[in-house]
């Protein structure tokens, strides 16, 4: 047998040139296969009887030892038994050529599946770290770990739930499933949100350019007064710009990164449900699962509250042109449409005492004052007491307090969405407004338990944003 192996021909028999079978040693300690001890000595065991010698000699020779020599150091062996079967087994080198076989066929199994492109190999089981032979075939419930049969009969897990290691990873692989599904999800909101942020920074740009323009045409008509008030307004309405763009590029920054965070951790965990192997998937489910379901609490919070692209509310530039012009700017006065925005906690709502308010910024229109009026209420119904958001318009009269005045309007109350499945909650009303009636909205606009529901796309950080919308 030619082999460059050393230990190979350290296993071969000298005589065969074979790997060894059935080993015998012999009293110099060398070894030999039975089959080849057999042919050595078989000559002399087989050896005619000369004719002419006498039957008492015959006997005498068949009881003479069997003879050979020791084909490596060439030594008398002599066998009182006569049969190479009283000669003694070499276990211990015929364990060693077992092995050796073994490993050698597994190494041409192995060459063989890579030459053949084979994508199927059997992967050596895990076993315990406490009984080493063991592999780990059963999956402790207990624990949410795969442990061996000792581990479960005797060891330290003995009474403890088990089940079965196959049945574990599928519901493993199915619990990973839902929570990436869920978080392919909101990488999708997220990718819409950051979107829309960037859109609204246009938006920002073009309201911060036409409140700049809409100043120097008011100012444009005054002398050096006028001038100099004018560049005063405009550097604030460059530095309500420069805030409000730089705090829409820390919010792209801080969206993208997550993004792109949870991206990173979306295809880590796909690249763990690519592991077909059971075992080794229990074992790193555990951690994966607190991975995926400590990102899912980090984004819960994640919706975007897009920002308001108008500055007109930053700069008011109305008090200084009054004392200019000696008369009263108005917001959009000559305008047949009014829009009044104000946020709340709806935390502060919920919890706090019955009859909280609060106002909106007060808004000049049609010579009028404007203001929104938000409040909540106890009332009572089938399912007993209920807090209310009340959302009321008023008007507050004629900035100049002379002469009496009156104005019909409709006016739509709502709730704007902050979220893409969020729908926009709101109801009409007609109103004429005097002095005697200034003030008409909805007692019980909605319930605030309405809003506390999740996935209602009407709250974000815990902040609702209502709205009147105001017509001729």
């Amino acid at each position: 047998m030619d082999s460059e192996d050393p230990l190979q021909e350290e296993l071969t028999c000298p005589v065969c040139l074979e790997l060894f079978a059935e080993p015998r040693v012999l009293p110099c300690q060398h070894s030999f296969c039975t089959d080849c001890l057999q042919k050595i000595a078989a000559p002399k065991e087989n050896k005619p009887v000369r004719r002419g010698r006498s039957r008492k000699s015959q006997n005498k020779t068949a009881e003479k030892a069997l003879e050979f020599e020791c084909p490596t150091c060439k030594e008398t062996v002599s066998l009182k038994e006569r049969v190479i079967q009283s000669l003694p087994r070499n276990f211990h080198l015929q364990n060693i050529t077992d092995s050796f076989q073994k490993s050698r066929k597994s190494e041409g199994k192995r060459k063989r599946d890579s030459e053949s492109g084979s994508e199927k190999k059997k992967a050596r089981p895990l076993m315990c770290p406490v009984h080493q032979d063991q592999p780990l075939d059963v999956y402790c419930v207990s624990c949410q770990r795969p442990v061996c049969t000792p581990c479960v009969q005797e060891g330290d897990h003995k009474d403890h739930t088990t089940g079965d290691v196959h049945a574990a990873y599928d519901t493993a692989r199915h619990k990973v499933r839902e929570s990436l599904a869920l978080l392919e999800g909101r990488s999708k909101n997220m990718s819409w949100s950051l979107e829309k942020l960037k859109r609204s920074e246009e938006k920002i740009k073009h309201s911060a350019k036409s409140l700049e323009q809409s100043i120097k045409d008011q100012c444009s008509n005054l002398r050096k007064a006028v001038d100099r008030q004018e560049q005063a307004l405009i550097a604030q309405t460059k530095a309500a710009k420069t805030r409000y763009l730089q705090r829409q590029k820390e919010m792209l920054s801080v969206y993208k990164n997550k993004h792109e965070a949870l991206t990173k951790e979306l295809e880590l965990a796909k690249h763990h449900m690519e592991n077909k192997q059971p075992v080794n998937f229990l074992m790193d489910v555990p951690v994966l699962q607190q991975k995926l379901t400590d990102l899912q609490k980090s984004q819960e919070t994640c919706d975007v509250l897009f920002p308001h692209t108008s500055l007109s509310k930053c700069v008011d530039f109305r008090p200084a042109l009054q004392t200019l012009q000696g008369m009263e700017l108005s917001h959009d006065s000559s305008s047949a449409e009014l829009t009044i925005r104000a946020s709340i906690s709806l935390v502060d709502f919920s919890t706090g005492p019955v009859g909280k308010r609060r106002y909106s910024s007060a808004v000049v229109w049609q010579s009028l004052e404007w203001r929104l009026l938000i409040e909540n209420k106890l009332s009572a119904g089938d399912g007993g007491q209920r807090r209310f958001l009340s959302v009321f318009l008023q008007c507050l009269g004629r900035t100049d307090g002379q002469g009496a005045w009156s104005l019909t309007v409709a006016t739509q109350l709502r709730i704007l969405p902050q979220e893409a499945r969020g729908q926009m909650f709101q109801k009409w009303l007609r109103h004429r407004y005097d002095a005697q009636h200034a003030n008409k909205g909805w007692s019980e606009f909605i319930a605030l338990q309405e809003l506390e529901k999740a996935g209602c796309g009407l709250v974000n950080d815990g902040r609702v944003i209502l709205e009147a919308f105001v017509k001729l």
